[in-house]
């Protein structure tokens, strides 16, 4: 397993798709008509958000939850994890969990979203834990991941010198 979630040509579709995927919010972006429920945190603000959104909006957002925003974590905790794993072979599993459980956050997010924009909002109170762990577990683990490659860099430097 190891040698498949740190092998180059998986890094680099996991980080071309990362960036494709991305990308295909901005497309989304008109046709959902103001924030994506993925930045809200607090009941109220994605029950208010959900209010605001016509069916057409509604549709837009399922569509680009269900097939961009479930891929997106797979693409950053492939890449992320990836990298770190690849930088430090023998801790590497241990840096690479930020961003799996970033990933995992984002999916079980994605799936109450889905829900909600269907009507079923029960469980739209959990994205206040759900929503914030993700960006704090995105964020620690690109920091893993730079630090762990400046490291890297920096023994390779003086190795050279």
């Amino acid at each position: 397993m190891r040698r498949v979630l740190t092998s180059w040509p998986l890094i680099i579709v996991s980080t071309i798709a990362f960036f494709v995927i991305g990308y295909s919010f901005s497309v989304y972006a008109p046709r959902i008509g103001g924030p994506i429920l993925d930045v809200l945190a607090s009941r109220s603000d994605v029950l208010a958000r959900l209010e605001a959104m016509d069916a057409a909006q509604m549709s837009a957002h399922f569509e680009m939850t269900l097939f961009a925003d479930m891929l997106y974590p797979v693409a950053y905790a492939l890449m992320l994890g990836g990298l770190a794993m690849r930088a430090f072979p023998k801790a590497g599993w241990w840096l690479a969990v930020p961003a799996f459980a970033a990933g995992g956050a984002d999916i079980a997010e994605n799936i109450v979203q889905l829900m909600a924009l269907q009507g079923s909002v029960g469980l739209v109170g959990l994205k206040a834990f759900l929503t914030p762990t993700k960006f704090l577990l995105l964020v620690a683990s690109a920091i893993l991941v730079i630090v762990c490659w400046l490291v890297v860099g920096g023994k390779a430097l003086r190795k050279t010198l």
